[in-house]
């Protein structure tokens, strides 16, 4: 489930990416939307259950593998920008 949400989270950081670069870093109508699907993504009540599932005191738990852990940072990282 996170590998999934953070897929679809990275593509639209690369749509928001591109619609930056396109329009100079200037705030327009898809900028805003994007931003707004990353947040509706990263803080959803089952994300923010899944991280507390996967964290314990701030870190990635046991038993992970190391790609998993990267992702459980990325993803925590990911929700404390929003």
């Amino acid at each position: 489930k996170l590998e999934k949400v953070m897929s679809t989270v990275t593509e639209l950081q690369t749509q928001l990416d591109a619609a930056m670069e396109a329009h100079g870093s200037s705030v327009n109508e898809q900028s805003i939307e994007l931003k707004a699907a990353i947040k509706r993504k990263m803080t959803n009540k089952s994300m923010v259950e899944l991280l507390g599932r996967l964290e314990i005191n701030g870190q990635p738990v046991w038993g992970l593998s190391t790609r998993e852990r990267e992702l459980v940072y990325l993803a925590r990282e990911k929700f404390n920008a929003c």
